[in-house]
């Protein structure tokens, strides 16, 4: 009896450690994925760049010239979010946070 209870009691240790480390493992994959910063330039070079151009001054199809532009940040997210004449609106492509960061990047092709 003394060795089954010894043998309990390791196995319980055991368990409580594994599933201890399983789970702080898990937590710290979702703050690392979380955390992950996105890339507003891949989104703009990926949905953008073929009316607005790599610069920002394509012009394709009625878009604007970007490096022009004077909209501010929440105007630009806006327009990104709900399109403008031909531009499609992106509100169910892009998540919040894409939108954010490819709204960000379009503000510093000004500057270019």
């Amino acid at each position: 009896m003394k060795n089954q209870l010894i043998v309990l009691g390791i196995y319980l240790f055991l368990s409580f450690a594994f599933f201890s480390c399983a789970s702080s493992e898990a937590k710290n994959e979702a703050t690392t994925a979380s955390t992950i910063k996105v890339d507003g330039k891949m989104i703009y070079s990926e949905r953008c760049v073929a009316c607005h151009g790599k610069d920002g001054k394509l012009g394709f199809a009625g878009a604007k010239d970007l490096t022009k532009s004077v909209y501010k940040l929440n105007e630009i997210i806006h327009q990104v979010t709900n399109g403008k004449g031909a531009m499609t609106p992106f509100k169910n492509i892009l998540s919040a946070e894409e939108i954010q960061a490819v709204s960000e990047y379009t503000l510093m092709l000004k500057n270019k």
